[in-house]
């Protein structure tokens, strides 16, 4: 049977998510765990590469926030409070494959390009763009809670840069960059000026090194989250707005600020990158209005073509679904099922959902 679980009721668990696709869509990148994380917490655990056919080599246990280089070549993950970048093999089974030729392989330490940080403190990891043309891994390291700040460790220089202290009495953290590097998105809990203690997120001009609220303050502060944002193109966004199980998602146009609702009860999107497909998760309406409080009715994977308008729920009713991850080039998804506490990885490819529900 299913289960929920009250880490995804504010977006707590989500600011690293344990399913990343690399760019060019051929691996996928888990971290598996046996159990969600509680809040304020990342999700830590052994971590699997996939590829297309299910396939997978596992890296052992212990890592959190996978995130692959532009180019798919490399991948960087946080283990032990620093940062760890790895070679990216050719998929299981063929003759250059860095990771073993057999479907759950072990990782072939010379694989590894070794510890890119000495913190111990590092709690999450975005490879993107940087300015120049150059890319970064953007991370995040100090208390999680009212102690973190965001630096940039430009690749392959591996010079480190801070670009966001911890504000005062606050945390930052959360780094997106954008497609071109020329700004970050990040997420600020607490230190700003008439705000209570929730996130509230942020945006960082690289050139100008300098910050502000990206999204439009709202009626009672205390009452909402704001987090899990993802690029539609260079000037528009996805975030989602709420908590205690109860969320919406916004599109936020950069040059004029707007607001739009994209859907209502739906949280961590996911997109791929022509900004056609959207995965996300939601609640059953009718379950939320017989459960006592919203975070206890389990979410299920919904995909939207966001072209026709047209939405499909994926996972099976009355299981745990969380963290869907589109893949770049539109044509699989994936996720995570939660069964008696025990995750498994689910890999789709898309048409095959829609050519199901056109039957």
């Amino acid at each position: 049977m299913g289960y929920a679980h009250p880490a995804l009721a504010n977006g707590y668990a989500t600011y690293a998510p344990p399913l990343m696709w690399s760019p060019d869509s051929r691996w996928l990148a888990a971290v598996v765990t046996d159990a969600l994380p509680e809040d304020g917490q990342t999700v830590v655990g052994e971590l699997r590469l996939y590829d297309k056919y299910k396939r997978y080599a596992s890296l052992g246990p212990g890592y959190s926030s996978p995130s692959f280089s532009p180019d798919s070549q490399l991948l960087a993950v946080v283990k032990d409070g620093d940062v760890w970048v790895y070679h990216v093999p050719e998929p299981p089974g063929t003759a250059a494959s860095g990771f073993g030729e057999d479907a759950g392989g072990k990782a072939d330490a010379s694989a590894v390009l070794g510890k890119v940080t000495a913190r111990g403190d590092v709690f999450d990891c975005r490879w993107g763009a940087a300015p120049g043309g150059a890319t970064a891994i953007y991370f995040s390291a100090g208390e999680r809670f009212y102690g973190s700040a965001i630096y940039a460790l430009s690749w392959p220089s591996l010079a480190v840069t801070q670009l966001v202290g911890n504000p005062p009495d606050g945390s930052a953290f959360a780094p997106v960059p954008s497609p071109a590097g020329s700004s970050l998105l990040w997420l600020a809990q607490g230190g700003l000026t008439g705000q209570v203690a929730y996130e509230r997120l942020m945006v960082l001009d690289q050139d100008k090194r300098s910050s502000h609220q990206l999204t439009l303050p709202q009626q009672r502060p205390d009452d909402y989250h704001e987090s899990n944002a993802a690029f539609l193109d260079s000037g528009t966004l996805l975030f989602q707005r709420g908590g205690w199980g109860n969320w919406n998602l916004y599109r936020l146009d950069l040059g004029t600020g707007k607001e739009v609702i994209e859907l209502t009860d739906a949280e961590l999107p996911s997109l791929s990158a022509d900004g056609r497909y959207l995965a996300f998760v939601r609640r059953d309406y009718t379950a939320k209005k017989k459960a006592a409080y919203d975070w206890e009715v389990p979410t299920s994977v919904q995909l939207r073509d966001r072209q026709s308008g047209g939405e499909w729920q994926l996972s099976a009713p009355g299981i745990l679904a969380c963290f869907p991850a589109m893949a770049p080039d539109g044509k699989s998804i994936a996720w995570i099922e939660a069964i008696d506490k025990m995750q498994i990885v689910q890999i789709w490819a898309r048409e095959v959902f829609q050519r199901y529900y056109q039957q």
